[in-house]
């Protein structure tokens, strides 16, 4: 078959497999990669939901937060401890209110229109936590975590595991399991 073409032409035929092929070798390299860096010394970082509560800066792990809700009509329940303020009843489920601030010991700064209920995860269920504001979340990494300051009130160093720093204010970190045992210390 004689062919129009010069003799120095070279004919490439196009390889769809190939490509292919080649495509997958170098996505599998580049997640060899990223596989090893993820194994590098960088360290994860975790959620933190801040609030206040009394004039306070307080957080608590975002993986308990299940949403936040604006104040609504509380229906007391007789004899209940004096942290909580009643239950409301929210997506067909009824949580319980408890007054963050009663439970710390600080006083409590009305502030209506920004005060929020934290509905936190508590084992199968949830609870709300009364706050005076929430702020954002905030993502930090598991060595910024410091101890505890010394200097606490003494009513709220078992609710404090530790604390963290974030655009020069300190944010208190929350025991949630302390924080809603009620049947344990209280204030």
């Amino acid at each position: 078959m004689a062919s129009d073409l010069p003799s120095s032409t070279v004919i490439t035929l196009f390889d769809p497999l190939g490509v292919i092929l080649a495509g997958r070798e170098s996505v599998r390299a580049a997640e060899k990669v990223d596989a090893s860096s993820k194994n590098s010394p960088k360290e994860e970082l975790r959620g933190f939901l801040w609030f206040t509560v009394g004039g306070e800066s307080y957080a608590v792990e975002i993986h308990r937060v299940k949403e936040v809700l604006r104040p609504r009509r509380v229906t007391t329940v007789p004899r209940s401890p004096e942290v909580i303020r009643g239950i409301i009843s929210h997506r067909g489920a009824i949580l319980a209110i408890l007054d963050l601030a009663g439970r710390l010991g600080v006083e409590s700064v009305s502030t209506s229109a920004l005060q929020r209920i934290i509905a936190v995860r508590m084992g199968e269920g949830c609870c709300g936590l009364l706050v005076n504001r929430v702020g954002r979340v905030v993502m930090r990494p598991r060595s910024a975590v410091e101890p505890p300051p010394r200097d606490l009130p003494p009513g709220q160093y078992p609710f404090v595991s530790g604390t963290i720093r974030y655009k020069g204010a300190q944010l208190l970190l929350l025991d949630l399991d302390k924080i809603l045992d009620i049947g344990g210390s209280s204030t």
